[in-house]
């Protein structure tokens, strides 16, 4: 069974990874007019949906062996404050 997930692991890393970074990336791009103006769309994604993907990336990581997974799964779980940190050093508040 882990050798199963380990060939999936390692077989569709890029795809698994790319997926939630793209939609990411959309969000935080895509104006506030189509996500609502009260970015619920955006908050709830990112505040609820990323860290369920990071955390099942950091345990694909600790299976496969692999520090990609666990790199990105840190970084979905923690997307909102990631966002938000950005924000604030791209804006200078």
């Amino acid at each position: 069974m882990l050798k199963n997930i380990r060939t999936l692991g390692k077989t569709y890393s890029n795809h698994l990874i790319a997926v939630p970074l793209l939609i990411w990336i959309g969000l935080l791009l895509l104006p506030g007019q189509y996500l609502g103006d009260n970015y619920m769309i955006r908050n709830t994604y990112m505040l609820q949906v990323l860290p369920v993907i990071g955390w099942l990336c950091l345990g694909l990581g600790l299976i496969c062996r692999s520090i990609k997974y666990l790199i990105f799964g840190l970084l979905f779980i923690f997307a909102f404050w990631v966002t938000m940190g950005l924000g604030y050093l791209i804006l200078g508040a």
